[in-house]
This record gives structure tokens, C-alpha cells and sequence, in this order.
């Protein structure tokens, strides 16, 4: 990441005055119901300020107005002369030794690398008060072309769509108050960061860290949910889950002792992860499972879903299955968009789709994913009917996320779901 800033840093140097920046939707922020209220009287931070063009509106109405870059050259510019000003040079760890009620980022966000946006978010987190707001827009993704990220010399290097941008606040402790889909495919988001610390909420444990974290559960009786989700609790259970610091994807279930585990339930995450890391997880959880300790998957059905999507071609429409499905239709364009990106990103299989998918499960490739591992009693199951009657409670759902509170299966993805069993 510090190499790809330095590239940038360099770029901007050189070319500090932003390519097309006449093409930008001038004061985007405008947009913003009761954007005034929101920046007056607040300290802020606008992050790459360019040549000041919003800046003109927004710092006269706030008590102090500071910027930040990564290239001397924008920061040295007389009309950020103002306020404060910093120079950043990574974003995992660079301090600006205060916090401001108000940080705003306009066109910035897809110069910021995929690999890097984490980084990102969380030096917005560390350096915004409690309840404080965030505002900025970016370019849309509309097109696969724009989901591979570019050289990292400050041209285009990353398109986001609206979803990889709500899943990153929610990630990092944000909550999105309003968004649009301005002119020219340009997404406008008013955010605010929910109470807790960053550090404890959002930054992955140290390897010690997670290996006492798996110490304290190795004990009798031990039941992991292997990504629950943020919210998800249920007496007698574990919820190892990414927005709570255990990334699945790289710790997989390495630290948890042999036979410790009575049983493991997954739904809707193995999906989230590359291949190899899927089938690390799914050998992980052979090993860890106790003699008779079932594992009980639950993903998108790529076999009912290209079933569908035949039968919407035969017909000349879109299938009812997607049509009717509220899961499916606010995040795609059509049925035939939804079957290219449920299964990850049609550009590359290395890359996430843009709903964060990387490969379409069905009940053959989990069949086969599961004997790689070791599993030889294999069976489909139903919705709220596992072998094992501790997984059998449907999940209880939050109304206003729709995300599980506790309980197991999920009654909103029903109709898009395959269940597999297997037995240690």
C-alpha cells in the first residue's frame, strides 16, 4: 500500500490539477438533504481537496476547515492555506493528532486502491468523532469493465457500486443515512459512525490475539457459526464473524484444537471467500468437528438459479423466482446481471463480484468440496430441518438491516438457498 501511495503521491505532484475535473458534478454535496446543518459550526476534514472548488461553499459555514493529501503540491496550494493541513502517508497508520465532526472525500474514493480501501475507511473511522458524519460520492460501477482495479498512478483506479460501498460502512462502523445515484452514475452518500472504538470494533486481532480467543473456546461443547453476521447471538455459541475482527478467509479455523467442536453451521459466507480459502475452511472444519459433529452449510443455489433463469428465457421475462425474490431485485438490473455476479465477478474469478462473491455453490461442487476434505456422510438438506437438533431454530431477524439477531436459518433466503449436510 505505502509503495502504491508514493506512485500516486508522485502523479499528483506532477499533475496536481484533476484530469476531467471539469466533467465533475460541481458541489455534489448540494444534494444532501440539510447538508448545511450537517457542516455547520463543525470542524472538518476534507480528504484530497484538489483545487478547492467544494471547499468554496462548505468553509465558511464550519468553526475550522482542514485538508489532507497525499501530495505536498495540493497542500501547498494558497487556497488551503487557511486550516490545517496534512500530509498523509499511509493510511493504516498515520495519526493527524485530532479528531473532526465532519470528514468529506469528493471524487475521491476510486482513486483508492481495492487492496487499500480498508486502510481507508478505517483512517476516516480513527479520525471521526462519535456520531460524527462522513460525506462524499464517487463514480458508479456500471459496467464489469470498471470492477478491475486500474495502475495506481491517480487515474480510475477502483469503480465501486453502491453495494461494495454499504458493505464497507457497515464493516468499518458506519451507517449509511442517505445515498443517490446522482448524474452520470455518480453515487452521493451521507454517513454516520456508530458508537465504539475502531480499534476493539474494526481492526483484525494479532495472531496471539486470535489464538487465546480459540483457546477460550476450546472446551466441552464448543459450536461456532462461521459468519453470522454482526448482530448474531445465541446462547452456548460462537460467532466467528469478519465484522467482528476473525477474517475466516485468511485465519480459516487453524487455531481451534482437533475434535473440539460438537458442530458447525456456515450460512451465506463460504461464498464470500476465494476458492482455495473455501476449501481451507471446509477441510479446517473435518479436523475441528468431534466423531458424529455435523457441519451444516448454507449458500446461493447456482443449480436453482440457472434453472430459473432458462425458464425465464423460455418465457421471454424474468423468472418469478427473481422477480418475486425482495433478496434479489434492488442489487441487479435483470435476472440475466443477477446469474453473472451472484457467482463472482464475471471479469475475473479472482476478484469478488460486486456483492462480494467470488463462486456459485450448488449441491454437486459441495458434494465434492466436502469428500476433498474427508467428509464421507453427505446429504441435502431442507430449510429448519437439520440432522442435528441444535441448528434447527429458524433465525430471528432485525427489521430494519434484515440481518440475523439468533436462531439458524435464514427464512428470507429460502427460496435461493441449497442445504448440505455432512457428518464427521
Amino acid at each position: 500500500m505505502l509503495k502504491d501511495l508514493v506512485k500516486r503521491s508522485e502523479f499528483w505532484t506532477e499533475h496536481h490539477r484533476v484530469p476531467c475535473q471539469g466533467d465533475s458534478i460541481p458541489r455534489p454535496f448540494e444534494a444532501i438533504p440539510n447538508w448545511r446543518s450537517v457542516v455547520s459550526g463543525k470542524d472538518i476534514l476534507e480528504i484530497g481537496p484538489g483545487e478547492g472548488r467544494q471547499s468554496v461553499a462548505m468553509r465558511p459555514l464550519a468553526r475550522t476547515y482542514s485538508v489532507a493529501d497525499i501530495s505536498p503540491r495540493v497542500l501547498q496550494l494558497p487556497q488551503h492555506a487557511a486550516g490545517e493541513r496534512h500530509l498523509i502517508r499511509n493510511y493504516a497508520t498515520d495519526d493527524l493528532g485530532t479528531k473532526y465532526d465532519v470528514i468529506c472525500f469528493w471524487y475521491v474514493l476510486h482513486h483508492v486502491l481495492r487492496s487499500e480501501v480498508d486502510a481507508f475507511f478505517d483512517f476516516v473511522r480513527r479520525h471521526l468523532r462519535r456520531g460524527g458524519a462522513v460525506l462524499f460520492n464517487s463514480p458508479h460501477a456500471v459496467a464489469e469493465e470498471y470492477l478491475a482495479d486500474g495502475e495506481g498512478n491517480g487515474c480510475e483506479t477502483t469503480m465501486w457500486t453502491a453495494d461494495q460501498v454499504r458493505w464497507h460502512a457497515r464493516r468499518h462502523g458506519f451507517r449509511v443515512v442517505s445515498e443517490e445515484d446522482r448524474a452520470a452514475n455518480c453515487l452521493l452518500f451521507h454517513m454516520v459512525a456508530d458508537g465504539g472504538s475502531p480499534a476493539s470494533r474494526h481492526e483484525a486481532p494479532s495472531t496471539a490475539a486470535m489464538r487465546r480467543t480459540a483457546a477460550g473456546l476450546m472446551r466441552e461443547g464448543t459450536q461456532l457459526n462461521l459468519g453470522g453476521g454482526a448482530a448474531w447471538k445465541h446462547d452456548g455459541w460462537t460467532n466467528l464473524e469478519y465484522d467482528l475482527g476473525y477474517d475466516l478467509a485468511i485465519s480459516g479455523l487453524a487455531d481451534f484444537e482437533t475434535g473440539s467442536a460438537d458442530r458447525l453451521f456456515c450460512s451465506h459466507s463460504l461464498e464470500h471467500m476465494p476458492i482455495e480459502a473455501a476449501r481451507r475452511l471446509v477441510s479446517d472444519a473435518w479436523r475441528v468437528l468431534k466423531p458424529g459433529g455435523v457441519l451444516r452449510l448454507v449458500l446461493p443455489d447456482c443449480e436453482a438459479f440457472v434453472r430459473a433463469w432458462r425458464g425465464g428465457r423460455d418465457s421471454g421475462r424474468d423468472s418469478d423466482f427473481y422477480a418475486g425474490n425482495a433478496c434479489l431485485t434492488p442489487h441487479f438490473k435483470g435476472e440475466t446481471d443477477c446469474l453473472r455476479h451472484m457467482g463472482g465477478n464475471p471479469a475475473s474469478f479472482d476478484k469478488p463480484s460486486r456483492i462480494g462473491h467470488y463462486f456459485f455453490w450448488d449441491r454437486y461442487s459441495l458434494t465434492w468440496l466436502l469428500v476433498c476434505a474427508g467428509f464421507e456422510m453427505i446429504y441435502e438438506s431442507r430449510f429448519g430441518e437439520s440432522r442435528d437438533p441444535a441448528m434447527r431454530e429458524v433465525a430471528t431477524m432485525d427489521p430494519a438491516s434484515g440481518m440475523p439477531l439468533r436462531g439458524f436459518d435464514n427464512p428470507l433466503t429460502r427460496p435461493i438457498s441449497v442445504y448440505i449436510e455432512a457428518v464427521r
